[in-house]
Parts: structure tokens; C-alpha cells; sequence
């Protein structure tokens, strides 16, 4: 057909992208087009250089700034707009206190080059649903450093987002008691400098850990222990009941009767629910 009326419905060939669903599409003349693709033109250059807005309007950087969690953005392509709805709400329902998935730009259709110089700006994971990379895309991609991450099924998608999410929790440490050392000779040496004769009372030494210097009732400081021994061997750990060398770093002056509290930090497993 030549025209097409109002309420007509038609199939509109020969767009170079695919439309989002819902968009509204103009019939304008010659003249008017070249200012609108020479528009279009400069908006890309902004974009890539990361300093303004993409095409539809959508400030990614100012996306960025909404929130003080960090950040995980992402550039979502789908084959249809069915499937890039559902996972962006998909996507919405993964939420934790400490970081914000932010779907920076999303699209029907493969991965251009304008994904990847905003995925390059922003440092987003760029995801591609259903779709399939052409080879010229994907040497830029490389040439960007930019890895372009394709799924077929919506839950293993979450998952990988779920788990680049979690990697961006900051890790959260207890302090784990080992063992409790008692000072019951002190021996100065001008080549080592002081040496605690030591007896493990309770559970373990270790070499290289951290211990409370505990004097009475009162917490001196924490320090490293810069060499753990048995007579003039070195050790790695040493169990309770036996006698050992200690010589702390940096320690003060040490007392017969001062206790070594023994202990490290132990990172606490990350548990996750997005809801």
C-alpha cells in the first residue's frame, strides 16, 4: 500500500532498528529527516563521550548519582519487548541494602556499538537475551574491554546478576578466638631483642597471627607475632600444653604473667535474599 489510514494496521518495513513497543513513529518529509538523523548524530557523540543523555532521553549518569549503594548497571538487550519487560521486573525484585542494580539502557534487538561505548563509560555488565552478537560487534567489544554476557533462560540471567551483585558486598569479618598464651620467662637478645618464654594454655598459637596483650585486667594493644618457636626451630602453629618462643612486633615492654589472647578475623559467609 501507498498510505495507510488512521486505525489501519500495517507492517512498516525498513527500519534499522527495531522500535521499543509503544513508541510513536512520524511521517515527516526529506528535509526534516536529515536534521533529525544529523541530531541523532550528535547526541551519539555526547553519549560515547559519556557526558549527556542517550537517545530516548534517559540520562544513564544521572541514574547513576540517584543512589549512594553501589552501583551495578547493566544494558539490557532482549528479541522482544515481552521478554525485556519481564526481565526488568525480574530485575527490580533482586534488592539488598548495600548495592542497587540500575538497568542503565535497555532494547529490543542485537548489541550495537552504542551499547558498548555507554557500557564502557559506565562500567556495566552488558546482557543480551535471545539475541545474537555479530562479529563486528563483538571485535569491538573487545577492543572496548567490554564482555558481552548472552542468556536463553531468565532465572540462570538473575542468578549471574544475583552472584556480580554479591561480589560487590563488602566483606564482613568476626573476630575468632584461638587460643590464649601465657608469659612465663622473658629473654633479651641484641640480635632478636626480646623473647617471651611462652606456655598455650588454651586452644593454639599461630606465626604471623594477632594477639591481645593482656596485662591483669587490662587490654595493652594488639600485635603481631614476628616469630614463633620451639628451642630454635620455627614454627608454623603451636598446640596447647606445649612451651614456645614468641617475639611480637612493635610490642612494649613485656612482664612475667601478661596473657597473649590469640586471635584472627574470620569472614562471615555472605547470605543473600533477593525478594
Amino acid at each position: 500500500i501507498k498510505a495507510a489510514t488512521p486505525g489501519m494496521p500495517v507492517q512498516v518495513i525498513g527500519f534499522t532498528e527495531v522500535p521499543t513497543a509503544g513508541v510513536d513513529v512520524y511521517v515527516v518529509d526529506e528535509k526534516l529527516t536529515k536534521q533529525v538523523v544529523s541530531e541523532r548524530k550528535n547526541k551519539e557523540k555526547i553519549m560515547k563521550a559519556g557526558m549527556g543523555k542517550s537517545l530516548d532521553g534517559f540520562d544513564p549518569l544521572a541514574a547513576m548519582k540517584d543512589t549512594d549503594k553501589k552501583q551495578l548497571n547493566i544494558i539490557l538487550k532482549a528479541d522482544v519487548s515481552g521478554s525485556l519487560e519481564a526481565i526488568e521486573q525480574t530485575l527490580a525484585n533482586i534488592q539488598s541494602d548495600e548495592v542497587h542494580v540500575s538497568v542503565i539502557s535497555k532494547g529490543v534487538g542485537a548489541v550495537n556499538d552504542n551499547d558498548l561505548d555507554l557500557a564502557s563509560v559506565t562500567n556495566a555488565l552488558v546482557i543480551a537475551f535471545n539475541v545474537k552478537t555479530n562479529s563486528t560487534v563483538q571485535k569491538n567489544a573487545d577492543r572496548l574491554k567490554v564482555k558481552i554476557y548472552p542468556f536463553n533462560v531468565i532465572y540462570e540471567l538473575f542468578d549471574f546478576v544475583t552472584e556480580q551483585m554479591v561480589r560487590l558486598f563488602t566483606p564482613q569479618y568476626e573476630i575468632e578466638h584461638y587460643g590464649k598464651v601465657e608469659v612465663r620467662a622473658l629473654f633479651k637478645s641484641s640480635a632478636a631483642g626480646q623473647i617471651a618464654g611462652c606456655h598455650v594454655v588454651e586452644g593454639k598459637v599461630m606465626r604471623n597471627a594477632t594477639v591481645i596483650l593482656l596485662r591483669g585486667k587490662t587490654e595493652v594493644g594488639k600485635y603481631q607475632i614476628e616469630s614463633l618457636k620451639i628451642k630454635t626451630d620455627d614454627q608454623k602453629e603451636v598446640l596447647k600444653g606445649a612451651d614456645c618462643g614468641i617475639k611480637l612486633k612493635d610490642a612494649p615492654e613485656l612482664k612475667v604473667g601478661d596473657v597473649f589472647d590469640v586471635i584472627g578475623e574470620k569472614q562471615m559467609p555472605i547470605i543473600f535474599n533477593g525478594k
